[in-house]
């Protein structure tokens, strides 16, 4: 519990407080109020400071995702069971899924490419195995927490 010196709990937040309208401070001895009060409050510097720690981190630490590579298991697979992705547009949609999961911060996806099922790490742009589609119908696929469908 917050007290004050006079041991009253509550007045400590009473006596401190911010306007959200005009940014102006009150209840403390160095507050210092905007220069200009009539300005608004999206140009107020607690609304500018507010915004740059909203923003922080939201381009930058996003990085694009690579191009998607396949690892030596998933190659193994796709050939053992005949699935093809080298012709048509299969690689181009695989690409496109992933870009969709990475987007919403995915970490491993399932991908639906024509019946075909792809388990994809999307951090790291690689496709971890591939089921063809007779074997997709009785699969039970785990830690996933995403499916595109593409």
């Amino acid at each position: 519990m917050i007290m004050n010196s006079s041991g009253s709990p509550g007045d400590y937040l009473k006596a401190r407080s911010v306007s959200v309208t005009t940014g102006q401070v009150s209840g403390f001895p160095n507050a210092q109020t905007p220069a200009n009060p009539t300005e608004p409050p999206e140009n107020s510097p607690f609304a500018k400071t507010l915004e740059a720690l909203l923003n922080k981190g939201t381009e930058t630490d996003q990085k694009a995702p690579k191009a998607v590579t396949f690892s030596k298991h998933a190659a193994q697979r796709i050939e053992e069971r005949g699935i093809d992705v080298e012709s048509g547009d299969v690689i181009d949609r695989l690409q496109k899924a992933v870009n969709l999961a990475h987007e919403k911060n995915s970490g491993n996806s399932l991908v639906l490419i024509d019946g075909n099922a792809f388990l994809v790490s999307v951090k790291n742009s690689k496709v971890i195995t591939a089921i063809g589609n007779d074997d997709v119908q009785d699969s039970i696929f785990t830690n996933i927490d995403s499916t595109v469908v593409g």
